[in-house]
């Protein structure tokens, strides 16, 4: 959403299927947001798309709490989400969404 200079707000887009996660990183620049559809969206703080990518091998037919948490300098960010297998998975991810690692 978005404020006009009446005060008004006004929505700037929609996330179909609904946000089972999303968080800032600690310098408010960028907002990274996981769908119900199983996808990473990353946004700065005007929110436009910077990048989106699926998560693999992600459950989206539970509604499970995926959990978000950023480095503190904001250099990555790691995503905890249930798997296909009934497992969860940790996966962490540069700031441009470039995979770095899962367990």
């Amino acid at each position: 959403v978005a404020i006009d200079m009446d005060g008004n707000i006004q929505p700037v887009g929609d996330i179909e299927g609904g946000i089972l996660g999303c968080s800032w990183s600690n310098d408010q620049e960028m907002f990274l947001i996981v769908t119900s559809s199983g996808c990473l969206l990353l946004l700065n703080n005007s929110f436009e798309v910077l990048e989106e990518q699926p998560l693999q091998d992600m459950d989206t037919s539970v509604q499970l709490p995926v959990l978000i948490s950023w480095r503190s300098d904001g250099e990555n960010v790691s995503v905890n989400f249930p798997l296909l297998s009934g497992e969860r998975c940790i996966a962490v991810f540069t700031r441009e969404l470039r995979l770095v690692s899962t367990w």
